[in-house]
């Protein structure tokens, strides 16, 4: 009894910091918000979903096979390459944009050599390519430290030894014990695609998301209430989908 006292208590600064800093804000947003702007956040909306979705596939499917690799052990190369996983991850979000303008953008460095490229950094494409380069790093070091935790090829060989086939193995084998990493890893990742500004801000010229409906209803037409009424629809879809991937777990 006295044990679960002193577990609850360690909670309660991480519970005051979340009410203060999310739902206290989420609160005094909902007040001021209009909801007849409701129906005006859903084209955008529908975007910020899709791109985080194809974000949050594409950065677990893509990180699974280096995670694996590192997780096998540790060496010059494998610290090397953590190290350069860590490089995205310091950048803020308009250097990302900048990077990627740079490198599609009209006069881009690939453009040069592949010509049809061009302008790509101001679409979708260009847009979920820039989201993967900082969220696969962040999908690859959380889904290594998982695998770390289990000798997932030693398992595999028990199960091969006792006759299961490669799809029943991984079907009892690797989903139960990667299931919990990976449904994390995926609401990470979405849910930081979901919410992601800066990036958006300098490419998506060619269509709206979310936060930059948000950015643009606030400081450029000055509709606070509409913007406000945009903020809490995004809060609420994040938290949604989280909530409907915990129960995954």
């Amino acid at each position: 009894m006295a044990e679960h006292a002193r577990r609850t208590a360690a909670a309660w600064p991480a519970v005051a910091w979340v009410a203060l800093g999310a739902v206290v804000p989420l609160l005094a947003l909902a007040v001021g918000a209009a909801p007849g702007a409701v129906f005006q956040a859903l084209p955008a909306l529908g975007r910020s979903l899709a791109l985080s979705l194809g974000v949050a596939a594409g950065a677990v499917l893509l990180a699974l096979p280096s995670a694996a690799w590192l997780a096998r052990g540790n060496g010059r190369w494998r610290t090397l390459f953590r190290a350069v996983l860590t490089v995205p991850l310091t950048f803020s979000g308009v250097v990302v944009g900048f990077l990627f303008i740079v490198l599609l953008g009209r006069a881009g460095a690939l453009p040069r050599v592949l010509p049809f490229t061009a302008g790509w950094a101001y679409g979708m494409v260009g847009l979920l390519l820039a989201y993967l380069y900082f969220e696969i790093p962040r999908a690859v070091l959380a889904l290594e430290g998982a695998l770390r935790t289990v000798d997932l090829a030693a398992l595999d060989e028990a199960a091969a030894v006792l006759g299961a086939g490669r799809l029943e193995r991984v079907r009892r084998v690797h989903w139960p014990l990667l299931r919990p990493a990976l449904v994390e890893v995926t609401g990470l990742a979405f849910s930081v695609s979901l919410g992601s500004y800066g990036v958006a801000l300098l490419l998506a010229h060619r269509f709206e998301i979310l936060p930059v409906a948000i950015y643009e209803q606030w400081a450029g037409l000055d509709h606070p209430e509409v913007a406000a009424t945009f903020a809490v629809v995004l809060a609420a879809t994040g938290g949604l989908a989280n909530l409907v991937l915990q129960g995954r777990r």
